[in-house]
């Protein structure tokens, strides 16, 4: 039975899109009207259908928030004083937010192509020790990892490689 709200059988779908809870907080949201349509046989049918009916940006609003409920529902059945969901789902909102504007900084920012390589090392701020690292993928499925420490000027205090199996 479900923790929540004690009226069906807990099951994925459930906790996600037919429990009380979930379904007030999919009511408040932008995706009322797409779900009464939705297939909800399963997460995979709902998922599945729903997902290719939204843009990138949407997608990810649409996840947190089952995230949250998922996470609300783990919050109800394993700690001893459950989360508040509108803080659980608030949270999730923004981390979707924050990770968008991280990755467009990080990955699609104007600065990234001057970014993927320099030509020449840059040396720290005098006592501090600069470490450069580098990996390889064999085809003997192994992997190659190293490293060089450099001080302020550019001389090496500690250099280190290894070749591992990889998993």
């Amino acid at each position: 039975m479900c923790e929540i709200c004690n009226e069906e059988e807990e099951s994925g779908i459930h906790a996600i899109f037919h429990c009380r809870l979930a379904k007030e907080i999919w009511a408040s949201s932008d995706f009322s009207e797409l779900l009464t349509t939705a297939p909800m046989t399963s997460c995979a049918d709902c998922f599945g259908w729903i997902l290719p009916r939204l843009n990138a940006e949407t997608q990810g609003n649409f996840l947190a928030i089952a995230w949250a409920l998922w996470t609300i529902r783990n919050s109800h059945i394993f700690d001893e004083s459950p989360s508040l969901p509108s803080l659980v789902l608030s949270g999730f909102i923004n981390y979707v937010a924050d990770y968008k504007e991280y990755a467009e900084r990080v990955f699609w920012g104007p600065s990234r192509e001057s970014n993927i390589c320099r030509d020449t090392w840059v040396r720290p701020q005098a006592g501090i020790i600069k470490i450069n690292t580098d990996a390889a993928i064999f085809e003997d499925d192994e992997i190659g990892l190293g490293f060089v420490c450099r001080d302020e000027n550019g001389r090496v205090v500690r250099v280190g490689s290894k070749r591992v199996k990889a998993r």
